[in-house]
C-alpha cells in the first residue's frame, strides 16, 4: 500500500513533499489511516496559516514522511515553524489557533499597476471592515508608486495611503485568499481553482482630474460596502467616507 494519498493532500496546498513508498500489512493499515487523518489535519493548518499570512511554514517529521516548504515569503514576513511527528495531536492550541484565523475572509484586489483602483478598494475595505476582513492589493505589472491624484483625494476623505506600495500579484497571494477581485487586469490575473473571482469594471483613475477621481472612488465605495455586507452579514458598517 502506498502513501500517495498523504502526498496528494499536501500537494493540493502547494507543498513540495518527498514520500517513501512502502508495503503495509493488513494489520497495520489502521495506523496508515491515522497517518492520513493527521496529514488531512495538517493540510487544514497550512491553509489557515496561509490565510493568516504566516510564511514560510516549514514542515518536518521524525517519521521521515515529509519535509516541505511553503512559498510566498514576503521580505518582512515573520517565519512560522510547525513541527509534527507520526503521533502528533492536531487538536493542540498550537495547531488550532491558525485554523481559527481562517474564519476571517481575505480579499485581494488586483489591477495592472497597483496604483489606483486596487489601492482604493483595499483602503476602503480596511477602513469599513474594522478587522473583520483582511484586504490586500497587488498588480500584474506593478508601478513604482500609487497615483498621486488618488492619494490626494483619498487623503481629503481621511484615508491614509502613506504605507501603500505597489507589489506584484502572485499565485500564492490569490491561493491564500477567499476572493480575488479584478479591476482591469483581465487574463493577466493568475487563476487558482477554488478561489472566487469577481470582476469590477471600474474606470482607471490614473491621470484623471479630481472630480473624476472622486467619482471613481464613489463607484468603488458602493461596491466595497456591498461586498462587506455579503462577506460579513453582521458587520455594522460605518457611514460612507463620502457622506461627510
Amino acid at each position: 500500500m502506498a502513501l500517495y494519498a498523504c502526498r496528494g493532500t499536501l500537494d493540493s496546498i502547494g507543498i513540495c513533499i518527498h514520500c517513501r513508498t512502502i508495503e503495509v500489512p493488513d494489520e497495520e493499515r489502521a495506523e496508515i489511516r491515522t497517518a492520513f487523518e493527521l496529514m488531512t489535519a495538517l493540510a487544514g493548518a497550512v491553509r489557515a496559516a496561509r490565510a493568516a499570512g504566516r510564511f514560510p511554514l516549514v514542515l518536518a517529521g521524525n517519521c521521515n514522511t515529509a519535509v516541505g516548504t511553503l512559498g510566498g515569503l514576503g521580505s518582512d514576513a515573520a517565519p512560522a515553524v510547525l513541527w509534527f511527528d507520526a503521533h502528533a495531536d492536531f487538536n493542540t492550541p498550537e495547531t488550532t489557533t491558525p485554523a481559527a484565523a481562517s474564519d476571517t475572509p481575505q480579499v485581494v484586489f488586483a489591477c495592472v499597476r497597483n496604483g489606483g483602483r486596487s489601492v482604493i478598494s483595499r483602503v476602503l475595505t480596511e477602513h469599513y471592515a474594522g478587522g473583520r476582513v483582511v484586504a490586500l492589493s497587488a498588480g500584474t505589472q506593478p508601478g513604482d508608486h500609487i497615483h498621486r491624484e488618488v492619494a490626494d483625494v483619498l487623503g481629503t476623505l481621511g484615508l491614509d495611503t502613506s504605507q501603500e506600495q505597489p507589489k506584484l500579484l502572485t499565485r500564492e497571494t490569490i491561493a491564500a485568499s477567499t476572493m480575488a477581485i479584478t479591476l482591469g487586469c483581465g487574463e493577466e490575473c493568475p487563476y487558482v481553482p477554488g478561489v472566487k473571482y469577481t470582476d469590477w469594471p471600474v474606470e482607471d483613475p490614473g491621470g484623471q482630474d479630481e472630480p473624476t477621481v472622486r467619482r471613481i472612488i464613489g463607484d468603488i465605495d458602493g461596491r466595497v460596502r456591498t461586498l462587506l455586507t455579503d462577506l460579513v452579514p453582521d458587520l455594522a458598517l460605518p457611514p460612507s467616507v463620502l457622506a461627510s
